[in-house]
């Protein structure tokens, strides 16, 4: 099963960068730049992070919802799948 039938490129690329925590985060590139400041552009009180971006920033938490929302709905597809996947083994082995 590919994920890429749920989830768009650029889905997958961003969901990558949280999980791995590698992405254009200030708080990520401020390791190799010493100049650039690594607190959040958007609430401007903790680092620039994965975790900080989609966990606690509170100027997300509107989109963050919405995004939880529609990530569940596509996760909850996905589980269904490897349900069905596992039924129809189950079946053929049987």
């Amino acid at each position: 099963m590919q994920l890429t039938k749920f989830l768009s490129r650029e889905e997958f690329s961003l969901l990558i960068q949280v999980v791995s925590g590698h992405g254009l985060f200030q708080g990520h590139v401020g390791h190799w730049n010493e100049e650039l400041d690594p607190t959040c552009t958007l609430c401007r009180e903790d680092a620039e992070t994965a975790s900080n971006l989609w966990m606690e920033c509170p100027a997300l938490e509107l989109e963050r919802l919405q995004s939880l929302q529609q990530l569940g709905d596509k996760l909850f597809q996905i589980l269904g799948l490897f349900r069905l996947n596992k039924v129809t083994r189950l079946m053929h082995s049987a």
